[in-house]
């Protein structure tokens, strides 16, 4: 149990990616009047929905 979680955790996210989700995030927020808080949360959220996309993916990869 303990090795799928590290493996969910720190290799099926492809971390990788993050700078260029992360960098059209704010981008984004930039565009549309400035960093505040929401932007950082959106930022948090975004990360965390393509995280769990591409775990999702490499999980159905795996199954077929």
């Amino acid at each position: 149990m303990k090795e799928k979680l590290k493996a969910h955790l720190l290799t099926l996210p492809r971390p990788f990616a993050a700078p260029f989700f992360g960098s059209s995030l704010l981008m984004g927020a930039v565009l549309a009047g400035g960093l505040n808080a929401n932007a950082w949360i959106a930022l948090i959220g975004g990360l965390l929905i393509m995280s769990g996309g591409h775990s999702f993916n490499s999980f159905l990869d795996w199954k077929s």
